[in-house]
């Protein structure tokens, strides 16, 4: 069933790329068909440009955040948040890459099936928890509280981002 709903979650997601441009073919694996890109090459780069986007644009917003006011320990947080989303972003594309390409070339093992649908579910979580945290981050940057910036609310963005999905991003 798990993997019927990933599978459904995978055709939405594909289904939204262009099909005159990936292409799709069907493969026979036993009694199952599996739907694959054609030119897998092409499909990957679309999956981490859909997450590079979102994160660049976090990262930017980010950026603007004046932690100079903040305490020591907040600043840290906000520290490791701008490695951790610096480190995801120079990774992306590779994780994305290799999972594509392993899914269409080996279709019909069932435990890859499940890796690339289970990569694509948490790329999905990822995208949404960077839009979350992006659009907290926003409203830190323009509400224009006089003294700085509200340690509580970078407090906040950076622990509901974790919660999210941050800390949990492509763990398996």
């Amino acid at each position: 069933m798990r993997i019927v709903v990933r599978f459904a979650i995978f055709a939405m997601i594909f289904s939204s790329f262009s099909p005159t441009v990936f292409g799709q073919k069907k493969i026979k694996c036993g009694s199952e068909t599996v739907i694959v890109p054609k030119h897998p090459d092409k499909a990957y780069k679309q999956y981490a440009k859909t997450t590079d986007v979102k994160l660049k644009a976090t990262i930017d917003i980010a950026s603007k955040v004046k932690i100079g006011d903040l305490d020591l320990g907040t600043q840290q947080q906000f520290k490791e948040l701008r490695d951790k989303l610096d480190n995801y972003h120079a990774i992306i594309e590779t994780i994305v890459k290799a999972a594509v390409m392993a899914y269409c070339t080996t279709p019909c093992d069932k435990d890859v099936r499940k890796r690339y649908f289970d990569l694509l579910d948490n790329l999905n979580k990822e995208n949404t928890a960077l839009e979350s945290l992006k659009s907290q981050l926003e409203k830190i940057t323009t509400s224009g509280k006089i003294g700085g910036t509200d340690a509580n609310q970078v407090k906040s963005a950076i622990s509901k981002y974790n919660s999210e999905n941050g800390e949990k991003a492509f763990a398996k």
